[in-house]
């Protein structure tokens, strides 16, 4: 059995989300999504370090290797 790894490519971060708002009948324009990239870089530490609990990360990994994605935040009135 492969052992999960971490997958921390934002493209396919982004695939899977708006896979799962189209899933929940959201409209998720294609002409939009033509506009973003995964070049996007602010999450990225290219100077530092980061302290990384292994173990606890590996088990919020599901079967495919992927974290859980955020849940969907309530929408202002």
């Amino acid at each position: 059995m492969e052992s999960p790894r971490l997958k921390p490519n934002s493209a396919a971060l982004a695939s899977l989300a708006i896979a799962q708002m189209r899933a929940e009948g959201r409209a998720v324009d294609d002409e939009l999504l033509a506009h973003i990239s995964p070049a996007h870089s602010e999450n990225v530490n290219f100077f530092g370090t980061i302290n990384v609990e292994v173990d606890t990360e590996l088990a919020k990994l599901d079967p495919a290797g992927y974290r859980p994605l955020r849940a969907r935040r309530p929408q202002r009135a």
